[in-house]
């Protein structure tokens, strides 16, 4: 029953709203005023909140697109920084195999060099495997060098790799010569290299460069061992302790050669 009375005043207030006669009376021309005012208040509302809608919607959308650009511009830097590195690694290995090349053609020593690349370590870091054996004439006692001077000596052979034992290692005896003095004595392993048998008569200098002596059986002569850093001695004694920095930097051996007749 209250429905079919709101259905009918509802077709009687749209009869009277547009029917033009009945619209130009004052109670229905006032009615119709209020009519307009609610919709066209509610109409403004609707345009508002549709409007910050739209806003609101197209915020996220451009902010999903932005974070889908910001990935694929991160991943494309990922790509360039791994390329750049592959790179510079290519670049660094061009660079000490023409440096490789470089030494052994102008070769200061006069021996025969075969280069060899490290490829292992040992895990007592005094000696390292090289990729060249038996199929390249490598033999066991051959001295090994790198440009900055005595690295060691071929203690195992394979086919196609040996193992260099280095004069770091304390089971190596040097007999060396300091060229100032022109004094003999033995350089050991062990952590450091030290100098023995060097007459506590003699005077050190520090700086003073160290040699493979002519009468070394094992290590070819003439080959730079490194320099005197140190030279400790007492009155009582008749040898001094003479300490000697490494020509070469054992931490970075990539390229080496070995020495052959």
């Amino acid at each position: 029953m209250r429905s079919r009375i709101a259905y009918f005043l509802l077709i009687l207030a749209v009869f009277l709203l547009n029917f033009p006669q009945a619209a130009k009376s004052p109670p229905v021309s006032s009615v119709r005023a209020s009519v307009q005012t609610v919709g066209y208040v509610f109409e403004g509302s609707t345009s508002y909140l549709l409007e910050k809608t739209n806003h609101f919607f197209g915020f996220i959308i451009n902010a999903n697109k932005f974070e889908k650009a910001n990935l694929a511009l991160k991943e494309k830097l990922e790509r360039a920084e791994a390329e750049l590195l592959v790179l510079q690694k290519i670049e660094n290995e061009n660079q000490a195999l023409r440096s490789a090349l470089g030494f052994k053609a102008s070769n200061p020593y006069g021996f025969h060099l075969l280069p060899a690349e490290v490829i292992g370590r040992g895990g007592d870091e005094i000696a390292v495997v090289i990729n060249k054996g038996e199929t390249d004439g490598v033999k066991a006692e051959q001295t090994v060098i790198n440009r900055s001077g005595l690295v060691g000596r071929v203690i195992e052979v394979t086919k196609y790799s040996s193992k260099v034992s280095l004069i770091t290692d304390s089971m190596n005896v040097v007999s060396a010569i300091l060229l100032k003095t022109g004094t003999y004595g033995v350089i050991r392993g062990g952590g450091r290299l030290t100098m023995d048998y060097v007459p506590s008569s003699v005077s050190v200098e520090v700086g003073e460069r160290a040699v493979v002596s002519n009468s070394s059986s094992v290590f070819l002569r003439g080959l730079p061992i490194g320099t005197v850093r140190s030279a400790n001695k007492k009155v009582e004694d008749l040898f001094q302790k003479v300490e000697i920095e490494p020509a070469v930097d054992f931490s970075k051996l990539d390229v080496l050669y070995i020495c052959q007749p």
